[in-house]
């Protein structure tokens, strides 16, 4: 927002995304600061921060598999296998 002036009393917002990485169990702050100043060429400035915790969702898998015919006449028969793979982990 350089550049961008303020009336006493007015606010501005502005919208960032970051890729946060790290390890479950952690947390991850990013802070922002702001500097301006007046037309008396005073300056000013503050900085703040948020902290965002990182939880580990553990992956988790279930497998259903059938048999296409639960008997062979004899051996060497062939059966075919079915198998359905489902990816059970809750949704980050």
């Amino acid at each position: 927002m350089i550049g961008a002036t303020l009336a006493p009393g007015a606010s501005k917002s502005c919208v960032f995304t970051v890729r946060v990485s790290g390890d479950g169990g952690t947390s991850v702050s990013d802070v922002v600061t702001v500097h301006g100043g007046d037309d008396d060429g005073n300056d000013v400035s503050d900085t703040d921060d948020a902290t965002v915790d990182i939880n580990d969702v553990v992956p988790t898998v279930a497998i259903t598999k059938t048999a296409g015919s639960a008997t062979v006449a004899e051996p060497g028969a062939n059966v075919t296998f079915t198998f359905l793979i489902e990816n059970t982990a809750p949704k980050q």
